[in-house]
């Protein structure tokens, strides 16, 4: 399998958390139980195979070709896993969705969306042109070029997704605190958040909380779960467990038992119940 990934360098860093592109690529299983990671993406296929989601908000086998956006995911979903297959997927950062698109975000929240519908003819141009290419840079580069010239054309600042996140998730404040420093009423805020991150504050919080818990337990699985509990700022070691088993539908004991080739995927034989 070739694989590569590509941070783009600010401006463009600001609105895409990283482009990934592979090939060759064949799932180590049958299914691939996929964890919410907490950001909206973009996914071009670079071949001809439909892709399969087999568990998502209790509808079976939504078939997925070409291009298709996928908002921000607050509970897990099953893909069949792929084989022999060649993909993009461009990782938006907090409100980069929103400026390329100029749709709320919150309108793709838990949704997989034919991008052609939200982008037009210009994705279906790019993925014709992507198929054209061999080199992986100049696949990284022609997407950084159309993802540039379309979020540029409409705007330069993501000064309220960062300034929200550094209040939510760093400081960690109430909707009152943040409302106290912000200005906005709680009401205005909660709209205006859901615009640009897809999700409400509250939900943002849980699943920011959730993804340190998770990187760290994949990096150091042997820690304490109390441990772990406290460190990431759960009420107790039952709050850390119930929250695992939302956004992945496994306790934090489970998780560990798994093939997982990746903090966020899981390979599988078996659908998780």
């Amino acid at each position: 399998m070739l694989l590569k990934i590509f941070t783009p360098p600010q401006p463009l860093g600001l609105f895409i958390k990283q482009l990934i592109y592979y090939r060759d690529y064949t799932a180590e299983a049958v299914f691939e139980h996929l964890i919410p990671d907490g950001h909206a993406q973009l996914i071009i296929t670079l071949d001809e195979q439909t892709r399969t989601l087999t568990r998502f908000e209790n509808q079976l086998d939504l078939n997925l070709k070409s291009s298709w956006i996928s908002g921000v995911q607050s509970r897990p979903v099953t893909y069949v896993g792929e084989r022999n297959a060649a993909t993009l997927c461009i990782q938006f950062a907090p409100g980069g969705l929103y400026a390329l698109t100029g749709v709320p975000t919150a309108q793709f929240h838990n949704r997989f969306v034919d991008a052609s519908l939200v982008l037009g003819n210009e994705v279906i141009q790019l993925r014709e042109q992507l198929l054209q290419l061999v080199s992986p840079e100049r696949i990284l580069h022609k997407t950084c070029d159309f993802l540039q010239q379309k979020i540029f054309a409409k705007t330069t600042d993501n000064y309220f997704e960062t300034f929200a996140h550094q209040l939510l998730c760093v400081h960690r404040d109430s909707l009152a605190e943040v409302s106290r420093k912000t200005g906005y009423s709680q009401r205005y805020f909660i709209q205006l958040f859901k615009q640009h991150m897809g999700i409400s504050p509250k939900k943002y919080q849980r699943l920011h909380r959730f993804q340190q818990a998770l990187s760290h337990l994949y990096q150091a699985p042997h820690t304490p779960f109390v441990d772990l509990a406290h460190r990431y700022h759960f009420y107790d070691q039952a709050h850390l467990i119930n929250e695992f088993r939302y956004f992945t539908q496994l306790t934090p004991s489970q998780y560990l038992t798994t093939e997982r080739p990746y903090a966020h995927v899981i390979a599988t034989e078996e659908l998780v119940s």
